[in-house]
């Protein structure tokens, strides 16, 4: 697959659609959800397209969901190009119970960073999830100095949206 007129072997294309907002999102998400409960059914072998459905479930807060695909051995260890892993997915989609499956049941670091050095609580808080950033600090007392390869830290990525 190409990207920005680049190859890489670890870009699903369903990811690259939702984290750029296009207008066929709708269609996608509903073709995605048809397309990987088929394949949870027939049980295929694992391959780089359809290790979007993890990145997918995990944005949308489909907690039973994630459960199923990891325990048919999808990798929560997957990064996109810009080093994006589905927990992290998770924390942009702002779904407590999502984040607190992947952290106790199947030991998603909180730490874990991106390229640009971002954790999950950046992410959440450039999206505004309240909630989840209040779990994640009180819980987990995660890094709120934490700061990126910009040097900004987790709240200044809240003001900065």
């Amino acid at each position: 697959m190409v990207i920005y007129g680049r190859p890489h072997p670890t870009v699903y294309p369903l990811h690259c659609r939702v984290k750029n907002r296009t207008t066929a999102l709708t269609k996608d998400m509903e073709k995605a959800e048809c397309i990987s409960l088929e394949r949870l059914h027939k049980n295929e072998s694992q391959d780089t397209e359809r290790q979007s459905d993890i990145f997918t479930a995990c944005l949308n807060g489909h907690t039973r969901k994630v459960r199923l695909l990891v325990e048919r051995g999808y990798d929560l260890n997957a990064r996109d190009a810009d080093g994006i892993t589905p927990f992290m997915c998770a924390g942009l989609g702002g779904c407590v119970e999502c984040v607190e499956m992947l952290i106790n049941e199947f030991h998603c670091d909180i730490n874990t960073m991106d390229i640009t050095g971002r954790t999950i609580l950046h992410h959440a808080c450039s999206k505004g999830h309240t909630s989840l950033v209040r779990h994640l600090i009180n819980k987990y007392s995660c890094g709120l100095n934490a700061r990126d390869t910009n040097g900004d830290t987790p709240f200044t990525c809240a003001g900065l949206g």
